[in-house]
Parts: structure tokens; sequence; C-alpha cells
């Protein structure tokens, strides 16, 4: 950090303590000295006091300022998906300034960071949640120490363990198919239909356009998708996906390109969009979600006397629980953990394993099983 430059016989130090928050140079510079030895002396004592007191004392950068400025610059220039543009924004303005704003960045300590995240959980934020509000403050001061603004990065604090149950639901085959066939002259029929039976998420399904469908060779490319831009409140159609894996090709059962071709839209193809709402328009995934869940509701009910002989009562799930249906209903029935892991565009087989471990002491059974055919009458 630290350089000697001669002049006249003087010599003179230069100490460089990176940018800004504006990007301007920020720098210590002493010149005078006789020798060069006296220089040397001088730029190591210095440099130390410099970086033992994180950032120059009249340096007075506060955190509101520094943040608005790396989300406005850095992050939205990031390549990063809207939704979690929009959940870094509500973080910042939501919970960080309000709480950590007008604090000096050079001298926010862990104790700091600590109170807020206590704070956060104080006020009914579930700790898996505050510590996702932590880790925006964590890049942000990363970011500050890169610039080497500051020093070290005070967000080393303890977090609470968040104890939560396996959140993930899904219907069984019989389930599936009996509301299938509950729902097969409605609008949500296709739909659904759609999603369990491509394991897509509810974006994604909004946004596949009849140009990335193969009916040919039964595929689908997956390379766009519809979102709610709850920044500007707007509906977006988008090819920025959730990860870099989620851009994909899938392949498809035949009964579902006839069910592409048999749809309402097929002739139409508004904006050449496969699923759209019910005025022929581009699907808004909020409103699609919450027209599955008030359906779901109606059969969540106990059986009773007055029902039908064929009522099924069905666990309420979510729209996207039908991408957990589908993905544990081809586990169930033996397919490769690895493709179905690339057919849901998950960044790692792991993510997979980790999400439907629940399936795994079933499909032990299977195993032994699969064993007991390939080697029965032959051991």
């Amino acid at each position: 950090m630290a350089r000697i430059t001669e002049r006249n016989g003087k010599y003179k130090v230069i100490i460089e303590l990176g940018r800004n928050a504006q990007g301007k140079r920020i720098r210590h510079t002493k010149e005078g000295f006789k020798t060069k030895r006296e220089a040397k002396i001088y730029a190591t004592i210095k440099e130390n006091e410099l970086l033992n007191n994180i950032i120059p004392s009249n340096n007075k950068i506060i955190l509101k300022d520094f943040i608005l400025e790396w989300y406005s610059n850095h992050i939205c220039n990031s390549n990063l998906a809207l939704n979690t543009l929009s959940n870094y924004k509500v973080r910042i303005e939501t919970h960080i300034i309000p709480y950590m704003g007008t604090m000096q960045i050079n001298r926010i300590q862990v104790i700091d960071v600590q109170n807020f995240y206590y704070h956060l959980i104080k006020n009914d934020l579930k700790p898996n949640s505050a510590k996702r509000v932590i880790l925006v403050l964590r890049k942000c001061l990363n970011y500050a120490k890169k610039l080497n603004i500051i020093n070290t990065v005070p967000c080393d604090i303890e977090y609470i363990k968040d104890i939560k149950e396996n959140k993930i639901k899904v219907w069984t085959e019989e389930q599936l198919l009996y509301f299938l066939n509950e729902i097969k002259d409605t609008y949500l029929y296709f739909p659904v239909l759609l999603a369990s039976f491509t394991g897509m998420r509810i974006g994604e399904l909004c946004g596949l356009r009849y140009e990335n469908v193969n009916l040919e060779n039964l595929r689908l490319k997956i390379c766009e998708q519809v979102l709610n831009d709850k920044i500007n409140k707007t509906l977006i159609h988008t090819n920025i996906l959730k990860t870099s894996k989620s851009n994909r090709e899938i392949t498809i059962p035949q009964f579902l390109s006839i069910a592409i071709q048999e749809s309402d839209n097929f002739n139409n193809k508004f904006n050449n969009f496969v699923v759209v709402n019910r005025n022929g328009e581009m699907c808004n995934p909020r409103n699609l979600s919450m027209a599955f869940t008030k359906k779901v509701e109606k059969y969540s009910k106990p059986k009773t006397d007055n029902s039908p002989e064929e009522y099924i009562q069905l666990p309420k799930i979510s729209f996207h629980d039908l991408r957990h249906t589908h993905a544990t209903i081809l586990l169930l029935h033996g397919e490769n953990i690895k493709v179905i892991s690339e057919r849901l565009g998950h960044e790692s087989v792991k993510i997979t394993l980790d999400t439907y471990s629940h399936v795994l002491p079933t499909m032990e059974e299977h195993t032994s099983l699969l064993l007991e055919n390939i080697f029965k009458n032959k051991i």
C-alpha cells in the first residue's frame, strides 16, 4: 500500500487506501524526509496505524449512502434475477437503513451487527429471514473492504438455529390424477397439467413460448420467464432465469404434446405464449398461483356423507409444490437423480438430494426389490 518517491534529495511517503463509495482515490501522503530510511520507518508505522483504525479518521462515509450506491452501481449491474434484486432492495430499505443507516461505516463493530440481528428477531423476523438481511449487509461490507474503506468485515456473529419442518408438500400419483380429472373442463387444467409433468417453475411456465416448443421431437427449451417486478409493480417477460442451470432443455411425454396442440391458445398464439390468462394475455404467475390455491382449498375438507363417492380429500399444496410432486414421482419410479436435477434446473445434484431427502428411504426399498428381482433364484 505504501510507496516512497524521491525528488531533489527529499523523500515522500504515499500510502494508498483504495477508493471511497464515490470511487474517489483515498490516500495519505507526507513529504520532507531527509533519508529513505526515515521515510520507510514512517511508512511502516503510519500504515499499521491506518489499518488498525480501519480508515482515516476524517473519512465519515455513512452506511446509508454507501449501501445505496453499492446497490445501484454494483448489485443492479450484476445480472441478478429480478426477484433477487427486489429482495436486496427490500432488505436494505426496510431493515438495514432504518436501524444502521446513520452509522459511520468505519465504526460499525461486531456487537452492532449482533444487536441488529437480535432486533430483527424481536421484530418477528424468522431466524433464516434475519440471517438473509445480515448476509446482504455482509456483502456490502465485503465490497467496502475490497475498496480498502474498511480493514475487517464485522459480521462474524452468532445466529439462532431456525427449527423448521420439511416444507415440501407433495401429492401422490392418485391425488394428482384425481385433481386433474376434477378440473379437466376448467381454465386451470392446462397450466396444472403442464407444470405437473415438466417440473417447471411457475414463472418459467408463464414465460414459455411456442418458438421454444418442439412438438415433433417432444422437447421444451426453458430459457425465459415471467416475473412480477415488485419494485416497479409491473409484469416482465425476461430471459434472465433464477440460476445459470435454469436455462435448459427437457423432454415431454407424447400425451403432453397432444395437450399442447389441443389447448385453446394453440391456434391463437397471443404473443406466442403457451400459457395465457383467461383473456388470452400474458399470464401473471401470482394470479395463476392464487387461482390454484383457491381451487385446492375446495378439496382440502374431510369427506362427509354428502360428498360424492369418488371424493378424495387432498393435502393443501401450493402451485410450486407441483414441481416437487413431479420430482418425487420420478424418484419413486427410479429415475436417475442427476437426470432429475438437470430437468429441474438445479445448480447441483446436492440441492436435489437435500430437497428430496424424504424420498430416499423409499428409494432404498426400491433398490432392495430391484436386487431381489435381478438375482432371485440365481444365488
